[in-house]
């Protein structure tokens, strides 16, 4: 009898454990997937000011890009910095760009750049602006 309830008991922890672990795993994904949109966001920020600090009229630049969120049930696995083992992963879309740049107020810069951006992230050209920088 005493045998019976201490395999309950062992039988009962391991399934406690085992919600405890999944409960854990969860909320480090979410950790984890926050932290790749925010990788993903400055790397492309980061390609697109320097690109756009080759540009004729340009001298500094800054990019501030916002994406779209998943939906919660939505899965993703991996990162999207293009990570080997990510290949089923994709891309959050980019819902808009604000860049800041010298000669922003010019508007052949404007058109320029707004042609650039539209072409590197695939995406129409209202969802950018475009101002100068001080």
């Amino acid at each position: 009898m005493q045998k019976r309830n201490r395999n309950k008991i062992i039988i009962s922890s391991l399934v406690i454990l085992g919600a405890l672990l999944i409960l854990v795993g969860s909320f480090g994904g979410a950790e984890q997937k926050s932290q790749s949109y925010s990788e993903y966001t400055e790397e492309l920020e980061g390609k697109i000011e320097d690109f756009l600090k080759k540009v004729d009229g340009i001298s500094d630049a800054e990019v501030i890009i916002t994406l779209e969120e998943y939906s919660v049930g939505e899965e993703y696995t991996g990162s999207f910095l293009g990570d080997e083992d990510s290949t089923s992963a994709s891309l959050p879309k980019v819902r808009g760009v604000a860049i800041a740049c010298t000669n922003g107020d010019d508007y052949k810069v404007q058109m320029t750049v707004t042609e650039i951006v539209s072409k590197y992230l695939g995406i129409s050209t209202n969802r950018i602006k475009i101002v100068s920088k001080k």
